[in-house]
This record gives structure tokens, sequence and C-alpha cells, in this order.
């Protein structure tokens, strides 16, 4: 596991939920 930047998981993340909220499209998941 190589660890260039710590910054980028933030954006790693942030792609995640979108690929999730996505996948899922359900009103039940909320980002606030």
């Amino acid at each position: 596991m190589q660890h260039k930047a710590p910054r980028r998981t933030r954006e790693r993340i942030l792609e995640l939920s979108l690929r999730l909220f996505n996948e899922f499209g359900e009103p039940n998941i909320t980002t606030t």
C-alpha cells in the first residue's frame, strides 16, 4: 500500500460516496 498524498483520501471518499449514491440513488441517504 503506497500512500502518495494523504489529501487524496478525501477525494477518494467523495468519489466512493458519489458512486454509492448513484448506485442506490435513494433519498434515504443524506450528506448533511
